[in-house]
């Protein structure tokens, strides 16, 4: 499904952006909807098995990185700083053949805030 599928992002009726999917062979848009709390998304990357990553936006502009699964509600791709520290923008780029997904967040601590690179492994 993954390689010959697309995903993206679009503009809903009603003026939402959503992430959507098109499966192979198809043209229509499938749309993904909202995870709980945002009031936007997008889709990033999607596998051969049909998981696919992707953002959200709250209504305070924190971003967030979300798993859609078929049949699955989104489930939120997290990362944790180590003490006090606090990921902000949390975000999935691509998601590979294998399940492990990759993206990027900012770290904010004590010494300022500095980007790091995220992996998530969502299908054993």
């Amino acid at each position: 499904m993954g390689s010959t599928s697309v995903v993206g992002s679009a503009q809903t009726p009603s003026g939402d952006r959503h992430a959507f999917l098109v499966r192979a062979g198809s043209t229509v848009l499938i749309d993904l909807g909202l995870p709980p709390g945002t009031v936007t998304s997008d889709a990033r990357g999607i596998d051969a098995a049909g998981d696919i990553v992707g953002n959200a936006q709250a209504a305070d502009g924190t971003g967030t990185a979300w798993l859609f699964q078929a049949g699955r509600p989104p489930i939120p791709l997290v990362a944790k700083g180590a003490g006090r520290d606090t990921f902000l923008g949390i975000h999935a780029a691509a998601i590979s053949a294998t399940g492990r997904a990759v993206g990027w967040a900012v770290l904010v601590s004590d010494a300022g805030a500095v980007l790091h690179c995220i992996q998530w492994t969502v299908r054993p």
